[in-house]
């Protein structure tokens, strides 16, 4: 089927709104990344003070040269472990009981003591550790405006091919984490088996803060 002139019209008219969007966002994460520049530089200088060019005390000084004696690394004789808190029971998504049958030291039967459990919890990135949803926009005619078009799409949902989580991941990584958009995408392919193009990497609908906040405020309506 040949597209009628009033098609055409429209779907022009439709790249170009994408066009003007995807410059607005653009321009968004130019002034993010000269703010987190600036950001970086004042650190850099703060790092640079010292006892003899400010009003420090030397026993803030990183340069070693006081007798204050240095600390082994690692943990400190006496000091509290730290360990990562478990995981409670509706977090947990499979729960496998392992029976005790032999003693791994000498081999020999052993019987259950009735204590409770040890328990060992193991986290694992799944193999397709996100979602893909179709939007199937309906096509329709205005014969008011005598226009073709598609179904908007919802609000919280936004033009980007990336979600609202994603997309402030993607930003996190770029924004905050300095890494280049080939090294961010890589993450993606490697660790979430998600293939992305380099171009639309850009395509985010502002700053990693407010996509995060677009998404707590879509799930409470």
């Amino acid at each position: 089927m040949i597209a009628s002139h009033e098609d055409l019209l429209s779907e022009i008219r439709s790249l170009r709104n994408e066009v003007a969007a995807l410059k607005n966002e653009v321009a968004i994460l130019k002034k993010e990344n000269a703010r987190l520049r600036e950001e970086n530089t004042h650190l850099e200088e703060q790092l640079k003070l010292n006892s003899q060019n400010s009003s420090k005390p030397p026993s803030t000084d990183q340069t070693g040269t006081n007798n204050t004696p240095k600390k082994k690394g690692g943990a400190q004789p006496g000091h509290p472990g730290h360990f990562r808190p478990l995981f409670s029971a509706d977090q947990v998504d499979a729960f496998i009981d392992v029976q005790a049958k032999n003693c791994p030291t000498c081999g020999n039967v052993v019987h259950p003591s009735g204590e409770p459990p040890s328990v060992h919890q193991q986290v694992e990135i799944a193999p397709k550790p996100y979602i893909v949803t179709q939007y199937n926009r309906e096509r329709f005619y205005c014969p008011c405006c005598r226009k073709y078009g598609s179904a908007p799409l919802p609000k919280a949902v936004g033009s980007s091919a990336f979600g609202t989580r994603l997309s402030a991941f993607m930003g996190f990584l770029t924004g905050t984490c300095r890494l280049s958009r080939r090294i961010t995408l890589s993450i993606l392919k490697e660790g979430l088996r998600l293939r992305a193009a380099v171009g639309s990497q850009s395509n985010h609908n502002g700053s990693p803060q407010a996509l995060v906040r677009r998404d707590r405020e879509a799930g409470t309506q």
